[in-house]
């Protein structure tokens, strides 16, 4: 079963419930991690760029969207429906670039019982 699709920002859901708008990071979207001085690796990640671009994106808004709560990434894996590969890379990228932070002391268990990393969206506590 597929993940239920939002409505646009603004636009009411099925449920009468509005989409909250989330202000997404333009730097989201054009740049992907490769080993620098290799050619294959560059090639890989300039095929990958759209795509890694539109999980990131929708990785961003899930953790976002689950405000004070946070996310883990397997929170996040379930949400979206997403393989654990794709999703656990795209909240490394998100963590490196400081779009999402974690803090140590806050682990939640995952569906495998196992403890876990806490997301939240932003630069984190000064």
């Amino acid at each position: 079963m597929s993940p239920r699709r939002r409505p646009p920002d603004g636009m009411a859901d099925l449920f009468g419930a509005e989409t909250p708008k989330v202000e997404i990071p333009a730097a989201l979207f054009d740049t992907l991690p490769y080993v620098k001085g290799s050619d294959t690796s560059k090639a890989a990640a300039d095929s990958m760029i759209k795509l890694a671009g539109h999980w990131r994106r929708r990785v961003y808004e899930c953790i976002a969207l689950a405000g004070a709560a946070g996310m883990t990434c397997d929170e996040v894996e379930a949400k979206l429906g997403g393989k654990h590969q794709n999703i656990s890379a795209r909240v490394r990228e998100l963590a490196k670039g400081g779009h999402i932070y974690f803090d140590q002391k806050v682990r939640r268990l995952t569906r495998s019982r196992r403890s876990a990393r806490v997301y939240w969206a932003g630069k984190g506590p000064k």
